[in-house]
């Protein structure tokens, strides 16, 4: 049975770096399952709830650049569509998260050491909520130079990071 992996991203370049690190930390990809879950508030009006799409929502966060650096990457480690996925975490407490994580069996949490940069105005930090929970989580961090080239697709490439 596969481990299934979260990495909090908020569609950056950064949170493909993050991506890059575990999925060169995990030498045997194939044993695993790997969700990009980005935190995002419902609406709380009737009509964008009747016909609220996660992926179309999905494709309305994410950037051409972050869906191109995607695709390079599950071309380089050769990833399936169900080995990761992109998903959203539209609830609203610490328990929701609790139950998101237990109805998914996520077994690790990797956490960017970099600041999450709010894409949207319902967008909000998954961080908190992992540090409150039972799973155990590992911080990454960054390249320096990473942080400064940000924007630019080559940059996940090039770059490493370091798994605490």
């Amino acid at each position: 049975m596969k481990k299934t992996l979260l990495l909090p991203t908020d569609f950056s370049l950064k949170s493909l770096q993050l991506l890059k690190s575990v999925l060169q930390a995990h030498k045997s990809i194939e044993d695993y399952r790997i969700l990009m879950v980005h935190g995002f508030y419902p609406s709380d009006s009737i009509r964008d709830l009747l016909f609220f799409s996660k992926a179309k929502q999905i494709d309305e966060l994410t950037t051409p650049e972050f869906r191109e650096g995607f695709k390079i990457l599950q071309n380089k480690f050769n990833l399936h569509d169900q080995d990761i996925q992109l998903d959203l975490f539209s609830g609203i407490n610490r328990n929701a998260f609790q139950q998101y994580l237990e109805v998914n069996e996520i077994e690790k949490v990797y956490l960017n050491q970099g600041s999450f940069q709010a894409i949207h105005s319902q967008s909000f930090d998954l961080t908190p909520y992992v540090l409150k929970s039972k799973v155990p989580f590992t911080w990454v961090e960054l390249e320096p130079n990473m942080r400064e080239s940000e924007g630019k697709i080559a940059s996940i490439l090039l770059h490493s990071a370091t798994i605490n």
